[in-house]
Parts: C-alpha cells; structure tokens; sequence
C-alpha cells in the first residue's frame, strides 16, 4: 500500500521533470499568472475605489435634487399656512378670498393655482358649495373663477377631507384636476379655522408634475441616469412609467427604511445603480436614482480588455523568444563539433 507521503514526492517529482523537460513553456504558464493576478488585482481594486467614488457622488447628486424640490415645496407650505390665518379675518367676505387666492397665484410662480373651498353652504348665497380658484394661464394670465358644483363636489376629494377631518396639512397623491388646473396636479392644502377655531374650509395650492419632471432631469453626471419621484403610496409623481421603474419600485416596497443604496438587475440582466432618499418635510415622497452599471464600470472593463491584448502579444513574444532560444540551444553542439 502507497504512502500519502510518497504519493506527494511522487508528484512533486513529476512537476520538476515536467518543469526541466519544458523550461519553455513553464515560462509562459508562470509569466500568464503573474499577468493574470496582476491584472486581476488592478481591475479589483480599481472597481472598488470606482464603486465607492460613484456612490458618494449619486449622494451628493441626489442631496443636491432632494434640497432644490425641498426649497420650493417648503415656500409653498410656509406660504399657505401663513395665509390660512389670514384667510380667518376675510371669511365674512367672499370676494376677498377670491383676491386672496389671485395674489397667491400672482406672487408665487411655483404655484399653478390656488383654491379656497368652504364647508357646505358656508355661502348660502352661493349655494352648498363655494370654491374660488385662481390659475396662471399660457398667456401669463391669471383667471378667477368659482368651482364648486354637483359635477364638481370638492367635499368629497382628498384635498379638501383630509384636512377638515384630521386638522393637519396635507400633500395630496396626484390626481388629475379636470375642473381647476385642467392638469395632473399634487395639491398642498391647509385647513381654515373660524375666530371660534372650528375648521370651516381649506387653502389649497396646485404643483404642476411638469414642473417636477423637468427638476428630477436636470445635472445628471452620468446621461444615462433616470429619476423618479414618488408618493408613500408609491404613485409616481415625477418621471418615467417603464420596467426599471417597477423593479426600482419592488425594492423600494420591501424596504422599510426608504433610504439608502442597492445593486438592481432588470429583466435583460444588465445592472443598475439604485439610490433612494425621502424628500421629507410634510410630504411622504422619495426621490430615486438610477445609475446603469456599464457607465460606472464599462471604461474600466474597456482597459481591462486592453491590457489582457498586451498580456497575450507579450505572452505571444515570450514564446517566440524562447522558442528560438531553444532551437539555438539545440544546434550548439553541432555548431561547436563543427
């Protein structure tokens, strides 16, 4: 019966006998190694310090997104709930909640229309229903004119039941707003209390989705990068409805943080870059950002590819060295016995 042992020099035997017998080729396989781990080494290395590097830049991209929509929501919020305390003296007033919602529209140019609706028959002279609204039109103008109708019960709306029955400002899910803007809007509405402090109504402001769609696409880093921006029932609010967007949104479901960083693989294979970021203040929404992996990585598999050409016209070089090399060797003798 053979011995471990003996089995081990037996082997070790037959590499130096290989080894002696092929001095040639044992050059080429260690030179292909050592090529081989070194490329290997670079490219692992280099696509790390890349991982990491893009990483903090879609951070920084994405904060940079996350405070300009920030900005401009958080004007239009202190703006309404300052003017739901001025709305309070001029409830006796009809027409000057009708001059209030045209000044609102006139002085802020992120708002695309502004409404205020007041509990049934508030206004018996007007009815049960009384809405004044006020919208920027094309032609830089601005039209007043009065909503409320059977084809048109606000009181049944998110915006307006909301606010009435919790007492809280709100940001509505989108929702196309055939009678007022005539467009897809999210509306920012704050409740309206009498001197008795009973909630007697709401102010509510229009954000035009366009407006929002040409903020989530301006200074991408990288051309291919999409934006998405969503509610937290995960209605899209900003951005493109296609298959990335869904395999964004299935991880974005089964997360519970609703922030952070993750690697996505669509239905074709091909990877993508996902972060995610809450817009915060009164709004649910998170802001997304998609990256595809061959814009971070495709240069460098690109010199990787390069150097694997040099490695094999080196390797290619070796060989014919020492196979020349052995030819000589061979004719030596016969040159020296001549």
């Amino acid at each position: 019966m053979q011995k471990k042992g003996a089995n081990n020099v037996n082997w070790w035997e037959r590499v130096k006998s290989f080894t002696k017998s092929h001095v040639g080729l044992t050059v080429i396989i260690v030179a292909a190694l050592l090529l081989e781990l070194t490329t290997g080494g670079i490219y692992y290395n280099s696509q790390n310090i890349i991982q990491r590097t893009v990483v903090k830049l879609m951070e920084r991209e994405n904060n940079a997104l996350f405070l300009c929509i920030r900005n401009k929501l958080a004007d239009v919020e202190v703006t309404l709930d300052n003017m739901a305390w001025v709305v309070t003296d001029d409830l006796a007033e009809p027409d000057s909640l009708t001059r209030t919602t045209y000044q609102l529209v006139g002085h802020n140019p992120t708002i695309l229309g502004c409404c205020i609706a007041c509990i049934p028959n508030y206004f018996p002279q007007y009815g049960r229903w009384f809405e004044t609204y006020s919208i920027h039109r094309p032609d830089s103008t601005i039209e007043t004119k009065l909503l409320g109708s059977a084809s048109h019960d606000y009181t049944k709306l998110e915006f307006f039941t909301i606010p009435t029955t919790t007492g809280r400002s709100y940001w509505s899910e989108p929702y196309l707003d055939n009678a007022g803007a005539e467009a897809i809007v999210t509306t920012y509405s704050v409740p309206v209390r009498d001197d008795g402090g009973r909630i007697v109504g709401v102010i509510g402001a229009d954000i035009s989705l366009g407006w929002l769609y040409e903020e989530i696409n301006q200074s991408k880093v990288y051309q291919s990068t999409q934006r998405f921006l969503v509610t937290g029932q995960y209605n899209l609010i900003a951005g493109e409805d296609n298959q990335l967007f869904k395999a964004a949104l299935k991880h974005l479901k089964s997360d519970s943080d609703n922030k952070g960083y993750v690697m996505l693989e669509d239905e074709n294979g091909e990877k993508w870059h996902l972060f995610f970021t809450p817009v915060g203040g009164k709004t649910d929404w998170i802001l997304l950002n998609v990256l595809n992996n061959n814009d971070v990585l495709g240069k460098l598999r690109d010199i990787r590819l390069k150097l694997m050409l040099m490695a094999f016209a080196g390797l290619l070089l070796i060989g014919f060295i020492v196979w020349r090399s052995k030819n000589n060797l061979a004719r030596l003798p016969k040159v020296n016995a001549e």
